[in-house]
């Protein structure tokens, strides 16, 4: 996965991703041109988690689900929870344009 990241970011990017749980061995830290650090939160998309990761100062956000654990209708829940997690830890950093947010979303209506 960092390859992929690695692969589409810009040049001298700094990726952080915000996981549950660090994996042991840790992950690289630098990948071609771009450097990677990994925040372990019990909850990656709270307030705290975000701002520890700089959303302050991010260019984009892209919010990660495990799909294996829930149906695509909570997945989808999910995801909007998330990024009403992300508009308030924009509005509490401060900045003044929110960072491009990336997610994926498997249904287009709700039942």
């Amino acid at each position: 996965m960092v390859q992929g990241f690695a692969d589409a970011a810009p040049e001298a990017s700094q990726i952080t991703f915000i996981l549950r749980q660090v994996p042991d061995p840790s992950p690289p830290s630098r990948v071609g041109g771009c450097r990677f650090t990994y925040l372990q939160a019990d909850h990656p998309t709270s307030l705290r988690a975000l701002l520890d990761a700089g959303i302050k100062t991010a260019d984009a956000v892209v919010l990660g689900m495990n799909e294996e654990l829930q149906s695509q209708v909570e997945a989808d829940a999910l995801v909007l929870a998330s990024l009403l997690q992300v508009q308030d830890a924009v509005i509490a950093s401060g900045r003044a344009r929110a960072p491009h947010v990336v997610a994926k979303v498997h249904r287009f209506g709700t039942m």
